[in-house]
């Protein structure tokens, strides 16, 4: 079952940046970011063990990390703005 559960971790983590990936592909001109649901940037993210690890910034500039387990991980990509 470990193995299993690195393969998930692994294979979600690839999905995410396949789609994001796909979105800039779609539209070269605009740039996209990865939140997680509490409205975080997602700046990097990488399949750790069975579990997906994510760094993450605050709206406040705060930088963390935040592991989720890939059964449950839940992100939005969305188009950047400029004012």
């Amino acid at each position: 079952m470990g193995k299993e559960t690195n393969e998930l971790a692994k294979s979600v983590v690839s999905a995410v940046l396949s789609e994001l990936r796909r979105y800039k592909k779609k539209d070269p001109n605009k740039a996209f970011m990865l939140l997680d649901l509490a409205g975080n940037m997602v700046t990097e993210i990488r399949s750790c063990g069975p579990l997906i690890a994510c760094e993450l910034l605050k709206n406040d500039g705060v930088e963390y990390m935040k592991l989720y387990s890939p059964s449950t991980v839940n992100f939005e990509i969305r188009e950047v703005k400029n004012n």
